[in-house]
């Protein structure tokens, strides 16, 4: 049995897979990461058939959808839900796992510092700014979406 795994803080999944391709064919919009290398929802899809040897409509039988829905997967059209990739995943006598990891977030050791040598009052005032800011651009963003 095959094992992925597919982080559901970054939306990546890592192949634990022996002779897969280092690249694949740029399919999907969902990147995900199989030890360190790029990968896309439509192209672990496109992948997963290939090791099968399935056709995109044998594998929607398998899963109990249409060969167009698998199409659409392959070519980004629709970005899956991790249940229906889990799904691909079963019915092809593999196992999706979910897992997460903490990601290193950059920042400038100068800024770090002088922040860290502002008075905790102004470190306060500087934080529900961006707090501020960051539902202001949820608000904008929920408006859009309803106005279309």
């Amino acid at each position: 049995m095959t094992v992925h795994r597919l982080p559901g803080t970054t939306g990546e999944i890592l192949s634990f897979c022996a002779g897969l391709p280092a690249g694949g064919v740029d399919h999907g919009n969902v990147e995900h990461s199989r030890d360190d290398v790029k990968m896309k929802a439509g192209t672990w899809t496109e992948e997963l058939r290939a090791r099968r040897g399935l056709s995109q409509a044998q594998l929607a039988y398998r899963a109990g959808t249409s060969q167009q829905a698998i199409s659409r997967i392959e070519r980004g059209v629709v970005s899956p839900a991790i249940a229906f990739l889990e799904r691909l995943a079963a019915v092809c006598g593999e196992e999706l796992v979910l897992d997460a990891r903490a990601r290193e977030v950059p920042f400038e050791e100068v800024q770090l510092a002088e922040q860290a040598a502002m008075p905790m009052a102004d470190r306060l005032v500087l934080a529900s700014s961006w707090n501020r800011l960051a539902g202001e651009i949820t608000g904008l963003a929920a408006q859009a979406l309803r106005d279309g």
